[in-house]
């Protein structure tokens, strides 16, 4: 998949496209699924690659309509790939489900968006909802947040 919008385009692994169409709450019954972008950047920051995510684990917890990411296993994930592969992969985002089909950003959404920016003030953050028919990506752009467009 591909993405572009904001001056920037970002590129997702196929295996990650796997996970997200996997986890897609289809079922009523079905929790949001969450997870963290891992990914490079090129030197210019024009270019992004979601190269892995994370999933649920044990110590998350989730329901139909929200999440609480808790499980320090995906900070572990993200120091693992960042230290195998000499600093080219880094924490990006998050990623996490709605129960839509055009999944839009909830009020909750942004502001845990916005507290993530705050942490990570060295990077640009992406963050993915993933719909029952769409996936958007979203960036932070001058007057809010701005979806990136599927090419």
């Amino acid at each position: 998949m591909e993405f572009k919008g904001a001056g920037v385009t970002v590129y997702v692994n196929d295996d990650v496209v796997k996970i997200w169409l996997s986890s897609r709450q289809i079922s009523f019954s079905t929790h949001e699924a969450f997870g963290v972008l891992i990914a490079s950047t090129s030197e210019d920051r024009k270019e992004y690659w979601i190269e892995s995510v994370t999933v649920p684990k044990p110590e998350d917890s989730s329901t139909r309509c929200s999440f609480i990411l808790k499980d320090i296993s995906h900070q572990l994930t993200v120091d693992k790939a960042f230290s195998d592969s000499e600093g080219q992969l880094i924490y990006l985002g998050t990623w996490h489900t709605h129960p839509q089909e055009k999944p839009v950003p909830s009020d909750i959404d942004k502001v845990d968006w916005k507290n993530c920016i705050k942490d990570n003030l060295d990077r640009r953050l992406f963050f993915v909802i993933v719909g029952t028919e769409r996936v958007h990506i979203y960036t932070k752009g001058i007057f809010g947040f701005k979806a990136l467009m599927p090419i």
